[in-house]
Parts: C-alpha cells; sequence; structure tokens
C-alpha cells in the first residue's frame, strides 16, 4: 500500500509569469509562485535555488528546527560550491567559497544576522506576516532584508547544520566578480559598519603582508601565514576528500586567489551605482533596486 502510494506521488509543476513591476528577478519569480496560492496545508515553504543538490533527507533537516521551535521562522544552509571547475571563472569561485573566511560554514558562526537565500526553508505565516515575497521585491538582497524584518518581528533565524552543495559552471571571470561586488553592495547598502571587514579581515592578508614585509616583521608575517592557510585548510572542509598534499595545495591557491577576487570585488562595490543581473541594468540606492538610469556609472 506505502509503495502503491508513492508511485502515484508527482509533483506540482507550473510555470510562473515573473511580475516586471519587481526589480529583483529571483523574488519575481518567488512572488509569481505565490500569487498561484499554496495548498491551505501548506505550513513551511522551501526555496532553492535551481543548482542546488538536495540529498536524501535534506528537506527534512532543514525544516526540523521550525517544527521544533515555534519561534524559528527561518533556517538556512550555508552554500559551497562542489563540482570539477569547467573554467577559469568557475575555479576563482569556488577559491572564495572555500579558501577565505567568506566561505558561509566559516562566516555563519562569525555573523548571526545573515541569511543566505540559496537553500531555505521558512514558516509560511511568518513569511505573509511580513507581506509574502512580493514585500522583497525591489531589494538588492532579499535574504538579508528577510532576515532582518524577521528578527525586527522578534524572530529567530536560525543556520541548518549541513551545508547546501551547489553545482553552478561555465561563468566568465567577469561574471564571477560581477557577483561577489554584487554580494558586497548588499553589505555596502544594507549594513554598511561591515564593509570595512573586507580588507581588515576577510579579505586582509595580502594587505598585512605587505605591511609586516614592509616594517621587517618576519615573526609576525609567519604567524599571519600559517593563520591565513589553516582558515583555507577549515573553509575547504566541506569539499570532496582528496590526497593531502593535493588538499594542501589547493588550500594555498585558493587562499590567494579569494584574496585577490574579494578585493578586487569590494573595490567595485564601493563606487557603483548600478549593476547588471540576469540582463537587466538596475540602479540602486538605499538598498532598493530601481530601473536605470541612462548615464555614465559604473556597472557591477
Amino acid at each position: 500500500m506505502g509503495r502503491d502510494r508513492r508511485s502515484r506521488a508527482r509533483l506540482d509543476e507550473r510555470i510562473t509569469n515573473p511580475s516586471k513591476e519587481l526589480a529583483n528577478p529571483k523574488v519575481a519569480q518567488l512572488a509569481a509562485a505565490e500569487a498561484l496560492g499554496f495548498p491551505a496545508s501548506c505550513t513551511y515553504i522551501v526555496v532553492a535555488d535551481s543548482d542546488v543538490r538536495l540529498a536524501p533527507g535534506t528537506l527534512a533537516a532543514l525544516v526540523a528546527p521550525l517544527r521544533e521551535d515555534p519561534n524559528t521562522a527561518v533556517v538556512w544552509a550555508p552554500p559551497v560550491e562542489v563540482g570539477v571547475p569547467r573554467i577559469v571563472g568557475d575555479r576563482l569561485s569556488q577559491a572564495v567559497l572555500a579558501g577565505s573566511l567568506h566561505a558561509f560554514p566559516l562566516l555563519a558562526p562569525l555573523d548571526p544576522s545573515g541569511l543566505v537565500g540559496k537553500l531555505f526553508a521558512i514558516r509560511r505565516s511568518d513569511l505573509e506576516a511580513l507581506g509574502g515575497f512580493a514585500a522583497l521585491g525591489n531589494f538588492l538582497g532579499e535574504d538579508m532584508e528577510l532576515a532582518r524584518r524577521l528578527r525586527a518581528a522578534g524572530k529567530r533565524v536560525q543556520v541548518a547544520p549541513f551545508a547546501a552543495e551547489a553545482f553552478p559552471e561555465g561563468r566568465s571571470v567577469a561574471a564571477v566578480i560581477a557577483r561577489y561586488a554584487r554580494w558586497i553592495a548588499v553589505i555596502r547598502l544594507q549594513r554598511p559598519a561591515l564593509l570595512a571587514s573586507y580588507p581588515l579581515l576577510l579579505a586582509g592578508f595580502p594587505l598585512l603582508a605587505i605591511t609586516l614585509i614592509a616594517f621587517g616583521a618576519w615573526g609576525p608575517l609567519a604567524f599571519a601565514t600559517a593563520t591565513r592557510l589553516a582558515i583555507s585548510l577549515a573553509a575547504r572542509r566541506h569539499r570532496p576528500p582528496t590526497q593531502f598534499f593535493v588538499f594542501l595545495a589547493n588550500a594555498v591557491v585558493d587562499a590567494v586567489i579569494a584574496d585577490v577576487v574579494l578585493l578586487v570585488a569590494w573595490g567595485r562595490a564601493l563606487t557603483a551605482a548600478q549593476i547588471t543581473w540576469r540582463g537587466n541594468t538596475r540602479a540602486f540606492a538605499g538598498g532598493r533596486l530601481t530601473e536605470a538610469a541612462k548615464r555614465a556609472q559604473m556597472v557591477l
């Protein structure tokens, strides 16, 4: 009987037509799905990007904290990028998320106010109380704005005890730099006090090393180098296992690549007034996206 029920189970797949009135294309898709209406029995909503691998048991583990604690409104899984890089851009992106403090399994405990919307589950009633997905449709960094609103409402935002494995591929170097510049632009607009953490902490080793070398501080330089390597090794713990020396060599290379990518992206995010995202150009101010004015401005 149970086997027959499983064999008859089908996914309810529907094609949505996102509203062009919402500037954030991802949120426009979510709002369109929400507008179709959820079943009355729907208590939790799970959002997963198309390149996320949902292993058996993932959804149950993601929703479990919501079942256990009525005050927990959303649970998110820190994303990691796995798989063999196809081109240079893929390698750069993997280095950032597997070789720096920007690796979300490391960053999540350091920044409990964050939320990355790659894979998350939210209580339907809490989402509706905030106005649904459509209320976030004109924000750059809708996931961080969602976390801010939930906390302002007295709700908990919790990190899942596992990572969300993603398999993106085929990205150019320019696309990767633009992607991280958009992420840093979210910090610039919504949490500006953390903007200095990039050159001072998340990607601070190159500037620190130059300073220590200039002063001939070789002991502190050795300590800083060992610490940076330890961070890269810790960030790679979610990567597939390899031989030790390969693992160590990749950690060293990732540390260099990650800091350079983040510093370049940070520099772009400091001055940009527009972004190009999925073929659309948008201006942003106060964290909100608008139609970009046609004038000469730096574009992410």
